[in-house]
């Protein structure tokens, strides 16, 4: 199985370099043309492979996922709108720039926000209700956000990237692909959710689509 995780496409707030979290912002133009480049790329890489598209239910995942749809040939009417994939709540940081929660969230929390284990709890949930068969030959398109691509990276990598990992930046449109996975979820574990351990490889759009290895 691979699971193709897409960011979506810039909105105006990313250009501004605000923090969007749950808050519905729409792309912008740059964005729209973004997400017909990635629709091509991955039409021309993928093609038919990808059986599923699944989205985030806010605007500019949907509206990425609709257009990478156009370009796949897929059915819109067959993309599932997903709640598990919304993006992480940031709390009463949400609409300010990267600056300000710095000076005014010294500590990096904010209030409000989703914690990191709930976020990783819900990243688990969210992978688990569509890999029921890991194994399985099929390709699942999801698309989403930043933060809640790095959780499920945090959790499919066996504890070889983590959340804060500053050299893993997901840029807009680019992606990160989970295939096999290496090791399949354990039917004794404790961790509610167990995904296993996946192969992760991360597609930046700046330097088209080159994947990188990521953990061991």
């Amino acid at each position: 199985m691979r699971i193709i995780l897409l960011r979506h496409g810039e909105t105006d707030w990313n250009q501004e370099r605000r923090l969007q979290g749950r808050q519905d912002i729409k792309l912008n133009e740059k964005g729209l043309s973004q997400a017909k480049v990635v629709g091509g790329y991955l039409a021309e890489t993928y093609g038919s492979r990808i059986s599923s598209i699944i989205t985030s239910p806010l605007n500019r995942a949907v509206t990425t996922a609709g257009i990478v749809a156009d370009a796949l040939s897929f059915p819109k009417e067959q993309i599932v709108i997903e709640p598990l994939f919304v993006e992480r709540d940031f709390g009463s940081a949400e609409g300010m720039s990267y600056e300000q929660t710095s000076i005014n969230f010294k500590s990096g929390r904010y209030p409000g926000m989703e914690n990191l284990e709930e976020l990783c709890l819900r990243a688990r949930k969210a992978v688990a209700k569509y890999t029921e068969d890991p194994f399985a030959e099929q390709t699942i398109l999801v698309v989403a956000h930043g933060a809640i691509i790095k959780g499920v990276l945090t959790q499919a990598s066996g504890g070889t990237v983590h959340y804060h990992d500053s050299d893993i930046w997901i840029e807009n449109v680019s992606f990160c692909m989970l295939s096999g996975p290496k090791e399949a979820a354990r039917k004794d574990s404790n961790l509610p959710y167990d995904i296993g351990h996946w192969h992760i490889s991360l597609h930046n759009a700046s330097v088209g689509f080159v994947g990188r290895q990521l953990g061991k």
